[in-house]
């Protein structure tokens, strides 16, 4: 009977895996990046869809740790911040209120926009939400200035600013995998402009060099989302990144403090520290050579 029950779809079993962490590379990791807490995932790397989901799953779980119980959660785009989205859970103690601190894609990806992902959390948690009604880039300074002037504008970024929470975005700057050239926001001339500026990727939309600092360019004028500065404000900055195409932009968010918390693999975590320690050994070599 339980065999046929099963069989038909009326009777279901979920595995509840423990999101089993690695903490010995968390402990290497948090001395190497400063930062409040690394939570890395003992999955090796996150290829597929399912392990994808298994990174989704530590976000959500340390996004509600952040929360408080009528507190909110300010999101941006991209897949990183779908993965963990889709596995946020109904916290019955709990009155979330998300909003949207970055500019809209406007693409045909419309799942993985602030609009759809800020709408999907609201509903997952059983919340409220509030929308920032603007493309992510317009066209140029001027109009860039006058959308951040309006109160409808202001208003939700400091909404956002004021969160208890924001799950930030950090993406690379090459052709092949930014979410800015995807999206079209960045060309490929644009690109080779940011990269002799010294970027290694963006936060949020915001390009930054290895130092963390912000590449002023005509790019990060005409961006319409929270400015460096008030991302820093944020009582918790939660980034879920990894791959090795973001061991840089990790480490210069870091470096420009702009992330508290860190939530990757295990591969990337290895690599960061990795690349640390190389780091160490070439600027000791220059000094004993002075």
């Amino acid at each position: 009977m339980l065999k046929e029950a099963i069989d038909s779809g009326i009777v279901d079993f979920k595995i509840n895996h423990p999101l089993a962490r690695d903490s010995q590379l968390e402990k290497q990791l948090l001395k190497i990046l400063k930062l409040r807490e690394v939570w890395v995932s003992n999955l090796e790397s996150a290829i597929t869809r399912d392990e994808g989901r298994i990174i989704g799953e530590l976000g959500a779980k340390c996004i509600d740790q952040q929360v408080t119980k009528t507190g909110s959660l300010a999101i941006c785009w991209g897949s990183a911040t779908k993965l963990v989205v889709e596995n946020l859970e109904t916290n019955p103690e709990k009155q979330v209120h998300v909003i949207q601190m970055i500019g809209s894609m406007g693409t045909s990806d419309s799942t993985n926009d602030g609009v759809e992902l800020t709408k999907m959390a609201a509903r997952k948690l059983k919340g409220t939400y509030e929308l920032l009604n603007a493309p992510l880039v317009v066209d140029d300074e001027a109009s860039a200035l006058s959308l951040l002037r309006q109160s409808a504008i202001s208003k939700v970024l400091d909404a956002a600013e004021a969160a208890d929470c924001a799950l930030v975005g950090l993406g690379a700057i090459n052709l092949n995998s930014s979410a800015l050239v995807a999206a079209g926001y960045l060309t490929a001339d644009e690109v080779s402009d940011a990269l002799v500026l010294g970027a290694v990727g963006d936060v949020s939309g915001i390009l930054i060099d290895s130092r963390g600092r912000e590449v002023v360019s005509k790019f990060t004028s005409r961006v319409i989302g929270l400015k460096p500065q008030r991302i820093k404000n944020i009582k918790n900055t939660v980034a879920v990144a990894f791959g090795q195409d973001k061991l840089q932009i990790i480490q210069a968010a870091a470096l420009g403090e702009y992330i508290d918390i860190l939530i990757t693999d295990s591969s990337t975590a290895r690599s960061l520290i990795s690349s640390s320690i190389a780091t160490t050994h070439s600027t000791e070599g220059r000094t004993s050579s002075i």
